[in-house]
């Protein structure tokens, strides 16, 4: 009896065990979701903290594609980051949830740019009540799942995000980000992104006061004119046409504010047939798809039917595992369905030898992945258009696209499909990247702070990354941007000719 006794005891201890060791993340982050309202009345609640940038990191390195792209293209390196706060929040012994929030706010120190990279981003208090309230209205309800919209409505995460919605709009939740920018070690550079990104959406006459306000750290002012820049953003048009020299170089800058009808497109294209250079800036261009600008540059001034072939990677974790079914992966691309074909699904290996994958194609990214998927994207020549100019490109000329950090998403899908296809010479900068296909949003066990990044590691046919950006054909020359660089080499080519 005694014996029986000891095999039921040890049984049962082995259940327990296998039991323990066979939870999910699901579950185990259900076990630990809302914490007693007494946790976070104890005077040193760092426990709390460490557990969850322990979290944190486990599900960037499990789930997000682009983590070592990111690092090793754009300079941000988020795992030592996170070690960054670790030692803040040791040095910390009075660390409240404010201050681990504050702390969290500069996981993408590094980069001076004003928008993610990888789509990885903290959830504001501002982006969180916009996105929960207007749910399925909101902009990220185009690039995510129903899961993912879940996750961010947690009790928990209500519980710290709700007391600290914005009363006003999201003024409030501004003016504290700009704050936040102010104690960047990188100030400079962020100030001088920012100008250039005025320059490039023709919002000069803002740089001397925005300047004057960021240098003064003026945060309700810097927001003031943020708030007006968006304003003159939304009243110009979608399409900006100037003619540089008559007869001679024509200009079209692109927002993605506005609408642009196909009458005044070919009109503007009647009007320059016979110019010898068109300039068209991009730099500023950052839409969901790359739709607009097949329409407007692509498909007018091809002759043939183009075709890049793209390919997106993701790894098999608790948050992006989601995704390894065919109908998820439309999660993000529905947007590009008339362009975009989603191709075989299959795991990275198999990827590469039934497509072919160049040699060149960067292995230690890919080891990281669990499945892969090929996409194509099909640009037809606009033909009805074409046969009012007998058959061929509606312009004659030689055509100039200026890109630059802030050409991004499906710019700079557009940018890399400009390239390939041979109908212009790119000018400026290193594109900006972030296309990273659906994306998903999760939230820290404890203290319910919120995250959002992208799924995929996408590339072209080629094997580069879309993170990683677009080189162009011609960098900017010393002391110039793109504008003034395409000039200058204008001028150079006709001394020649």
């Amino acid at each position: 009896m005694k014996k029986l006794f000891y095999t039921l005891a040890l049984a049962i201890t082995l259940l327990l065990l296998l039991s323990a060791c066979g939870r999910t993340d699901e579950q185990e982050q259900e076990e630990i979701t809302t914490p007693p309202e007494i946790i976070l009345a104890e005077p040193d609640i760092r426990w709390m903290f460490r557990y969850d940038l322990n979290y944190l990191q486990r599900v960037l390195e499990e789930n997000f594609a682009l983590l070592d792209v990111i690092r090793r293209d754009r300079g941000i390196d988020l795992l030592a980051n996170i070690d960054a706060v670790r030692a803040e929040v040791e040095a910390n012994p009075e660390m409240d949830l404010d201050g681990f929030y504050s702390a969290m706010r500069l996981l993408n120190r590094g980069t001076p740019h004003f928008h993610s990279f990888g789509g990885f981003s903290i959830m504001s208090p501002g982006l969180h009540m916009n996105t929960v309230t207007n749910y399925p209205g909101s902009a990220l309800w185009q690039i995510t799942s129903d899961e993912a919209f879940d996750r961010i409505q947690q009790p928990h995460v209500m519980d710290f995000y709700m007391p600290r919605w914005p009363e006003e709009g999201a003024v409030h939740d501004r003016v504290a980000a700009i704050e936040a920018t102010f104690e960047l070690p990188n100030q400079e550079e962020v100030l001088a992104e920012r100008i250039r990104l005025l320059e490039y959406t023709r919002m000069e006459e803002f740089i001397g006061m925005y300047t004057e306000a960021f240098l003064a750290r003026d945060a309700e002012m810097v927001d003031e004119i943020e708030t007006a820049i968006g304003s003159a953003l939304q009243e110009m048009r979608g399409l900006h046409t100037e003619i540089i020299s008559e007869g001679e170089i024509a200009y079209m800058f692109i927002t993605m504010a506005g609408q642009i009808t196909s009458s005044e497109l070919l009109e503007f294209y009647t009007s320059i047939r016979d110019f010898d250079h068109l300039i068209v800036d991009m730099r500023a261009y950052s839409p969901w798809s790359p739709r607009m600008l097949s329409w407007l540059l692509i498909s007018p001034n091809i002759t043939e039917h183009f075709q890049m072939d793209n390919f997106a990677f993701f790894m098999d974790g608790y948050y992006s595992s989601q995704y390894s079914h065919l109908s998820s992966l439309m999660v993000g691309m529905h947007n590009l369905t008339d362009i975009y074909r989603v191709g075989h699904l299959d795991n990275p290996e198999a990827i590469i030898g039934l497509f072919n994958i160049p040699e060149n194609f960067n292995m230690d990214d890919i080891e990281r992945m669990d499945y892969g998927i090929r996409t194509r994207m099909d640009v037809h020549p606009n033909t009805q258009w074409q046969i009012l100019f007998d058959g061929g490109p509606l312009f004659n000329g030689k055509i100039w696209v200026l890109i630059g950090t802030h050409t991004t998403t499906g710019g700079e899908i557009a940018a890399r499909a400009i390239q390939q296809a041979g109908i212009a010479t790119l000018v400026g900068g290193i594109t900006g990247g972030m296309y990273g296909g659906p994306r998903t949003m999760f939230a820290l066990p404890y203290t319910g702070i919120a995250f959002q990044m992208d799924v995929f590691y996408t590339t072209d046919g080629t094997g580069r990354p879309f993170e990683s950006g677009t080189v162009p054909d011609i960098f900017n020359r010393p002391g110039m941007n793109a504008f003034e660089t395409v000039l200058a080499v204008i001028a150079e080519e006709s001394e020649l000719d």
